[in-house]
């Protein structure tokens, strides 16, 4: 449930997209458990449970499942692309995404190393 406006959710819903605001295995919020899930699992579990919801919401009578899209920001954006290759959506945003891990590696900062 959203408690606050949101400028960029507004902008989609206005103009007819419905939302699914996923909270991926690896979010903050949930305990050390919940969030530590990704730790050495980045691009596995948060696509999953992106691709799960949207399964469920293709099962609804007014989601087209061939309309789907995925978006994400910095490390979602990663998980956005990496559910691009599981022919589930019709396409993927990228927002200041990672792209290139070899590269992110290189230049990443010290506390998310161990992280990825």
């Amino acid at each position: 449930v959203c408690t606050s406006l949101d400028l960029e959710d507004l902008y989609w819903t206005s103009r007819g997209y419905g939302l699914l605001q996923v909270d991926s295995t690896g979010s903050w919020g949930y305990g050390k458990d919940f969030s530590d899930g990704l730790y050495h699992r980045w691009g596995n579990y948060d696509v999953q449970d992106c691709c799960a919801g949207a399964i469920a919401l293709s099962k609804l009578d007014k989601v087209d499942p061939d309309r789907l899209i995925v978006m994400g920001f910095e490390m979602g954006a990663f998980s956005a692309l990496c559910c691009g290759s599981k022919n589930i959506f019709h396409a993927c945003i990228s927002v200041s995404g990672i792209s290139d891990m070899i590269s992110y590696m290189e230049k990443c900062p010290k506390f998310l190393i161990g992280y990825i």
